[in-house]
């Protein structure tokens, strides 16, 4: 790999390495907060672009992958919980993006309510700070092993 890409991959692994930890994901700005999420979502095997150079229209970053476009919407919220107002919000722009899955994702945690509209909507997922710290653990570990077993 190129220097360039090299250093991509290793910037892009300390801002995942960021949300596995909630003290770090708590500093991260919320440019830095989507940029990681897209970075987690890179990791886990989609392309990801950021939308906030273009105007997001309800939505933070568009993933591909197979020939299928999702979204993702970004919520950095330290102090309340996200609620369904964000939940319907996103489901209109997964309608609009003509999206097969959208993603709310949030550095907090969802009210009831969110977690109730999203269970009756088919390809709607929410991943509050637990779902994303899990996450980027695994997506972590599972880079360290396959660059441990590349070396061997």
């Amino acid at each position: 790999a190129s220097v360039t890409s090299r250093r991509a991959q290793v910037a892009s692994r300390t801002l995942v390495g960021r949300l596995a930890f909630y003290e770090h994901m708590q500093q991260l700005s919320w440019a830095e907060f989507e940029q990681a999420c897209a970075a987690l979502f890179r990791g886990l095997g989609y392309e990801a672009s950021l939308t906030s150079e273009i105007g997001d229209a309800g939505v933070d970053i568009v993933l591909r992958r197979e020939g299928q476009r999702d979204i993702v919407q970004c919520k950095h919220w330290k102090e309340r919980a996200v609620g369904s107002p964000a939940v319907r919000e996103l489901l209109g722009a997964k309608q609009d993006f003509g999206a097969a899955d959208a993603y709310l994702v949030t550095s907090g945690f969802f009210s009831e309510s969110a977690r109730a509209l999203a269970r009756r909507n088919k390809g709607l997922h929410l991943w509050d700070r637990d779902t994303l710290m899990a996450a980027a653990g695994r997506m972590l570990r599972d880079q360290a092993q396959r660059d441990h077993g590349s070396q061997g």
